[in-house]
């Protein structure tokens, strides 16, 4: 049987560009959450994967009947989504992405490493939302120090650089109070020494009165 094989490159060309355009869901987070007595299967994690420190990415959130897998639109209008790391939150709203039906971003600046959690929460009709997605091995990527992909020269990042500089005014501030305070003991040791020397000529004259 001879096979026609511009179709099937054609073919495999399109779907390699379908594949391209839709982000991967493989280190993604599923959950599946009942709203208004139907089951909704909740898709989480980044955007961009793996997670880089100091660089742009989104919060990726999709929502979708888990029975047929129809998109659940409009969640922007009813959910909000907390980000946070090392007891710090922000609060942001979700935009719903660009000819994706059913999924919806929240752009972000991750500016330390470390685990991260989303909490999406809100009121979809007349039902409350609070779920709680943790990056983990099974979950979705924590963020990644970026100096392991940067290729010649490492680049501090601004956390670094934020550091290093609390680093270097603490040294001033150190040696500032350390000038201080020897400032002091010269001053002390010359008003001691004048005192000493008043005395001391104070006391010659009284001899020669003496005498």
């Amino acid at each position: 049987m001879k096979i026609n094989l511009i179709p099937a490159a054609f073919l495999f060309l399109i779907c390699i560009i379908i594949l391209a355009s839709v982000p991967s869901a493989f280190a993604h987070e599923h959950r599946t959450v009942t709203i208004a007595n139907q089951q909704v299967q909740f898709t989480v994690g980044w955007i961009s994967e793996p997670a880089y420190v100091d660089q742009l990415n989104s919060v990726d959130f999709r929502a979708a009947l888990a029975a047929s897998g129809s998109p659940v639109v409009g969640l922007e209008k009813a959910l909000q989504v907390e980000v946070s790391t090392g007891g710090k939150q922000i609060v942001l709203g979700l935009d719903p992405a660009y000819r994706r039906p059913g999924a919806y971003v929240a752009d972000i600046i991750p500016t330390v490493p470390g685990s991260y959690a989303f909490r999406f929460f809100g009121n979809v009709n007349g039902t409350s939302v609070n779920e709680r997605f943790v990056c983990g091995e099974t979950t979705f990527d924590c963020v990644t120090d970026v100096a392991g992909i940067q290729f010649p020269e490492k680049i501090p990042t601004g956390r670094q650089a934020q550091l290093s500089l609390q680093d270097l005014q603490s040294q001033v501030s150190q040696l500032q109070n350390a000038l201080k305070f020897a400032y002091f003991i010269g001053a002390s040791g010359v008003i001691i020494g004048i005192a000493g020397l008043i005395a001391g000529i104070t006391a010659v004259r009284r001899g020669k009165k003496t005498l």
